[in-house]
């Protein structure tokens, strides 16, 4: 494989989700179910993330905001 094209395959998320949009647009008529499925796991590690080190983001929202 040419090291140019192994570049032109990497994307963001958005991006692919953009791709996929136009990609299902030949398939079928609207590919909303698959997209919405690609927005879903996308936002899955996100609010993983979030949920797991909210105590962290909290301790330390509090304690920036202590004066002196």
């Amino acid at each position: 494989m040419p090291e140019g094209r192994l570049w032109s395959s990497i994307r963001t998320i958005p991006a692919s989700l953009r791709a996929l949009q136009y990609a299902l647009v030949f398939i079928t008529v609207y590919g909303w179910g698959y997209l919405m499925a690609g927005a879903v796991l996308t936002t899955l590690p996100v609010i993983a993330a979030y949920i797991y080190l909210q105590k962290y983001m909290v301790e330390g929202l509090t304690a920036g905001s202590v004066k002196g």
